[in-house]
Order: C-alpha cells, then structure tokens, then sequence
C-alpha cells in the first residue's frame, strides 16, 4: 500500500486536525534563497494566496476555490493562521485534496510551503513512503493501468512533489503501482519554510524519458501520515506560470 503516496483515490482509510500552538512558533524566520527562476516569457495564470484570507476553519474556502475532498480529507479540519493554510492530524491520515485545472497551458509553477511536525515512520529509503505533505500534479488525459490489482483506479500520468526528512532531494522514486505513470520527487528536507520553484516541462521530459510534455489537468495537496503519531504542514500560496501567448 506505499504507493497510496499520490496516487489512488481508492483505498479507505480513517482520521481529527491537531494545531497545537506551540508548534506555530517560530515556523517562518528560515527561507532557502530562490532558484534562478526566469519568467520572462511567461504569465500569471493562478494562484492561491492563502494570506488573503481570515484565519479559521479552512473547509469552506478550499470547497470554494474547487478543491474536492478524498479519502480522509473530509475528516481533516484545515485551518488558515497566518496568512497559511495547515493540514495536520494527531495520529494518520491518507487525504487529498483535489482541484482540476482549467487556467491554460501551464510550464512552471511555485508553491511556498513547509512542515513543522514529520510522520514518524518515514523512510523512504527503505520503502516506507510517508509524508506530512505533498503536491500532485497529473499530467494529460490520458490514463494508464495501475499495474496492480483492478480495482486501482487507471490515472494519468502525475509527479508527486512531498517535503521529506528522509528522502534525497531530487531522487525519483518509483511506488509499487503506477511505476510507468507515476514520478515521487522529493523537494526538501528542510522543516523550514521553504520556496520550490518547479519547471513543469523539464521534469516531465526528464522523468517520463522520451514523452513530450502533456499540460497538466489537475493537483492535489496530499497527506499520507497513516499509522504515524501524527504530522502537521502548511502551504502559503502556489502559482502556475504558462507563456503569454
């Protein structure tokens, strides 16, 4: 079941939000500096800014903005606090939250986001394919087989971007399923907030070797803690980028 790290929306899996206090301190004095990021030729084509918003129950705002709830995301609470939007549980979760895109051609995208608590039974190295928070991101509407069992669902292809303690940065890793359809990249280790800059079309043509870029349809921001003591992370705002003509 590792492979349920963004992908299927299949499995059935239980879950309350936990923000305890104590944990918002002191989240936000570390950025890693930018990458060379040239937007030059591109456009604004969204964004969710979560500082834009009050701080509260975040469940309506997400249903607003098109997100729609997965497996345990509906028991997920999502709060805003500062200018932030946390996703967190006491003890596990597998939730995504999902939201198809509709806002043209887009080639880069940046996400500013971090993790305050990590699952504690993470290893990536080892198979163990947790973690707090992740962003996925399908590519195309062309769907491939699961290679697994038939109730899997057939998916499009998709990178899983996630935040890890365990994981080396930039290392694609496979899942047991999806294996032809389905990149993990690792973007940070770090439990500061940091700002990842992606270039959409280079990782596709990197990863999916030979297959040339297909448009993104659709993103999730994911939570895979389950049987873990909990985890707690937050996006600030992402953005996608995409040529202005």
């Amino acid at each position: 079941m590792r492979t349920l790290t963004f992908l299927s929306l299949v499995l059935l899996l239980q879950f309350p939000v936990y923000c305890e206090a104590n944990l918002f301190n002191n989240l936000y004095k570390y950025s890693i500096p930018e990458e060379d990021f040239n937007l030059q030729d591109d456009v604004l084509l969204y964004e969710i800014d979560f500082s834009k918003y009050k701080d509260g129950n975040a469940t309506k705002i997400l249903k607003q903005l098109g997100f729609s709830f997965k497996l345990d995301a509906s028991k997920i609470k999502p709060v805003i606090k500062e200018s932030r939007l946390f996703i967190g549980d006491k003890q596990g979760r597998v939730a995504f939250f999902v939201k198809n895109f509709t806002f043209g051609k887009a080639t880069k995208m940046s996400i500013t986001w971090g993790v305050s608590k990590f699952t504690n039974n993470e290893d990536w190295e080892n198979n163990k394919q947790f973690n707090s928070l992740g962003l996925a991101v399908s590519f195309g509407t062309k769907k491939f087989s699961s290679g697994g069992p038939f109730y899997y669902p057939k998916m499009p292809r998709f990178i899983g971007y996630f935040i890890s303690k365990t994981a080396k940065v930039n290392k694609r890793y496979l899942g047991k399923y999806y294996r032809k359809s389905g990149r993990l990249l690792c973007l940070s280790n770090s439990s500061n907030e940091v700002t990842s800059n992606i270039n959409l079309v280079e990782d596709f043509e990197k990863h999916f070797e030979g297959i040339k870029y297909d448009p993104i349809t659709g993103f999730a921001f994911q939570v895979f803690s389950k049987g873990s003591n909990g985890s707690l992370a937050y996006i600030k705002n992402i953005q996608f980028f995409g040529p202005s003509k």
